[in-house]
């Protein structure tokens, strides 16, 4: 399928607790999105697994999207590289009424079991609906234990979301916002470059953006600025998920950079609007105008060109 996504060579899934969700990870959520379009797929029996590093993906997927999955398997996951400090309880909290299966090799070198049993007494401490199952002489690989057990099977298929959680894309998107808008994960910093601000205005309110500033920044020379617009599955609150995408990321490869140094300027609409609200456009050229050593007039002069500009950067 045209939808079907994989994780980059240089990317993982994201952090339990420095990062947060990558870009890969968020591909994926809206590639299931993708899915339930095509697809008669029961939102109520979306599940999520994975082993090692796919462990910890889990993790990161129903901890950054409370409500999306009825139940989730993490194999052999590491949550931090050293659990024995990291504040389990915190995250076990956040996931205490999804149904959790645990499960960890005893003699696992790669991923170590304290891993699985620190998070699971993190569980149960919170009272969350959780097993856990080590196998006692099982490596890094105990996922052919598990997955080939029929008693896995049936309690998986068996779970499936109460009535009480909507699965409509709105209230998906605010219990996603809601999560991310606690800054659980720092987001300031971002591999690309792309620093995140704030533009407010004193009475149509904040515009959240992401910056990119040409590496070797010098403030005696003039730039050029590109205004990059997400399209519409990547509004929001968390100031990160426009930049989720090739074509934010495109204007600030290395290669790219090279030839056409530019500041780029990704906003994030909110997710009750749209670049079509009169409120928001007039709030892009803000935070251009305060980019130090990029000329007002210069500016200007493409102002009345900028929905044209729009329709040529916004996605598909």
């Amino acid at each position: 399928s045209d939808v079907y996504k994989r994780q980059p060579q240089d990317e993982n899934w994201g952090s339990v607790f420095e990062g947060g969700p990558s870009r890969t990870l968020l591909n994926v959520i809206e590639t299931l999105d993708a899915l339930e379009v095509e697809f008669n797929i029961d939102k109520r029996r979306e599940y999520i697994t994975g082993l090692s590093g796919g462990g910890k993906g889990t993790w990161i997927a129903i901890l950054s999207h409370p409500g999306r999955f009825a139940a989730a398997i993490p194999l052999c996951a590491r949550q931090s590289i050293k659990p024995e400090q990291a504040d389990l309880k915190s995250r076990a909290g956040m996931v205490r009424d999804l149904p959790l299966w645990l499960w960890h090799g005893a003699k696992d070198q790669k991923n170590p079991v304290a891993n699985s049993r620190l998070m699971f007494e993190a569980l149960k401490a919170v009272g969350a609906n959780a097993k856990y199952t080590e196998v006692p002489d099982a490596p890094h690989n105990c996922w052919d234990a598990a997955y080939g057990t029929d008693e896995l099977h049936d309690w998986l298929f068996a779970q499936s979301l109460p009535k009480s959680v909507s699965v409509d894309a709105e209230s998906r998107a605010q219990r996603r916002d809601a999560i991310m808008s606690q800054k659980l994960w720092p987001v300031e910093d971002h591999p690309s470059g792309y620093k995140a601000r704030t533009y407010t205005h004193p009475t149509r309110g904040k515009l959240n953006y992401r910056l990119f500033v040409p590496r070797d920044y010098d403030p005696s020379r003039k730039y050029p600025i590109v205004v990059f617009l997400h399209g519409k599955s990547r509004k929001g609150s968390d100031n990160i998920r426009q930049i989720g995408t090739a074509g934010a990321m495109l204007w600030v490869k290395p290669e790219q950079q090279r030839n056409h140094p530019c500041f780029v300027m990704a906003p994030q609409a909110p997710p009750d609007s749209g670049w079509g609200c009169p409120e928001i456009l007039p709030e892009l050229m803000n935070p251009i105008r305060n980019v130090m050593a990029v000329s007002y007039t210069h500016l200007r002069a493409h102002e009345t060109s900028l929905h044209l500009v729009c329709r040529l950067l916004l996605e598909k």
